[in-house]
């Protein structure tokens, strides 16, 4: 099951660009969920299955979402049936995907450990990335994104978008972390690999090696045994302060609309979002209909009526930037209701995972990787829809796995 959960970094993570884009093998992800559902579906036959209680939380607000989906759609009729079901596709594939791995790791009692055959692979991906940054920065092999920092150019190499890249690293980085538990050494191959991602000059990459580091210190240096509402809260505001103080300028290009094109279109979405969940309350405007990428195959009519069709980037003929703001797509499609229930299924996430690190310690290094993946979800879905996309598959995945570390006994947790 660990070389398992490798297949699927490099299918998912690491070569997806590629077979996407030179090869094109676009549905990965998709025939990754088909084949995971089935094989949960033949598993539910045969066995009973618990879930943690707030795992049926997860799976009622996401039911709540896609019945609020149906109902915008039959009210608002503003896409044809084909288009939603796309949408409908493409949204439900992080549920799916989670559920159905759970179901398949708790039927095989499995419990997921770094393993050093693990470890041997992640670090020759790691050293092929790096030989081949090294190779780009002499021979130009692969194109610059942009120039953002100093006059750098942002590296890319063959995953098409530097935040694609910077994605990798981070995973490497995220899958490795647990062995720091008994292995201090580790550290010397974080350094490299977090200074390796800093070419991708993404700022939110940046706040990653922010909460990465700053996850280390507690661990490793302070011994955080505990994680009280109190000490979750300090943390939190902490971690907001810095976030706006080093971050405040791409903030405000998420938030605050601007009409000229790229980043921020996206504060554009999120305002357009807003006044569409206004419009179409309670139920928002349905599947297909706003920032997600079946909005864009369709052109959506409410991209004309809030004038996305003469912004570039978000043109009939080139609509690229349309679908880089999940929220701004929940908004929309799904109105407020279907906001907060997204918002409290990543709370959920948050709670298992703060009560799985509080009853077993000695797991705790996993379950803090998988709650900087959670936070990873939330602080890039201002900027890309992340769990619609083949990322938000392996993260559904790697949650799985971890989550599924912990055994589910008779307590409250069970019914």
């Amino acid at each position: 099951m660990n070389l398992l959960l490798l297949l699927f970094f490099i299918l998912l993570v690491l070569l997806y660009d590629v077979l996407s884009i030179k090869l094109n093998i676009s549905s990965t992800d998709e025939l990754i969920m088909v084949f995971l559902s089935l094989y949960a579906i033949m598993v539910l036959f045969k066995k009973k299955i618990f879930f943690l209680k707030e795992e049926k939380y997860i799976f009622i607000f996401f039911i709540s979402i896609i019945l609020l989906g149906f109902l915008g759609s039959f009210f608002s009729n503003l896409q044809p049936i084909k288009i939603q079901l796309i949408d409908i596709i493409i949204f439900i594939k992080f549920f799916i995907v989670y559920f159905s791995m759970r179901i398949i790791l708790i039927s095989k009692n499995y419990d997921y450990t770094t393993s050093n055959i693990m470890l041997f692979i992640l670090l020759f991906i790691a050293f092929f990335i790096f030989s081949l940054v090294m190779q780009d920065r002499i021979l130009d092999l692969f194109p610059i994104f942009d120039f953002k920092y100093f006059n750098i150019g942002s590296e890319e190499l063959f995953f098409g978008h530097p935040s694609r890249f910077a994605f990798a690293i981070e995973m490497i980085l995220l899958l490795l972390f647990p062995l720091l538990k008994k292995n201090n050494t580790m550290l010397y191959i974080f350094i490299p690999l977090l200074i390796l991602g800093a070419l991708s000059l993404r700022t939110k990459y940046f706040i990653f090696v922010f909460l990465f580091i700053g996850a280390i210190i507690l661990l490793k240096f302070f011994k955080l045994k505990y994680i009280s509402v109190v000490k979750i809260s300090f943390i939190s505001i902490f971690l907001i302060s810095f976030i706006l103080i080093f971050a405040h300028n791409d903030i405000l290009q998420h938030i605050l609309p601007r009409e000229d094109g790229g980043q921020g279109v996206r504060g554009r979405l999120l305002f357009a979002g807003y006044n569409i969940a206004l419009n179409h309350f309670p139920l928002g405007a349905g599947f297909g209909s706003f920032g997600s990428y079946a909005s864009t195959v369709n052109y959506s009519p409410l991209y004309y009526i809030y004038h996305f069709d003469i912004i570039p980037g978000c043109m009939p003929d080139k609509p690229s930037f349309l679908a880089d703001n999940f929220f701004a797509m929940v908004l929309g499609q799904f109105g407020f209701i279907g906001l907060i229930c997204f918002l409290l299924i990543l709370a959920l996430f948050v709670k298992i995972l703060l009560f799985l690190y509080n009853h077993d310690y000695t797991n705790r290094y996993y379950y803090i990787s998988a709650l900087l993946m959670i936070v990873i979800v939330f602080y890039e879905s201002f900027s890309d829809s992340i769990l619609s996309q083949n990322r938000g598959v392996f993260i559904a995945i790697y949650l799985a796995y971890i989550i599924s570390k912990f055994r589910i006994t008779k307590d409250a947790h069970e019914k």
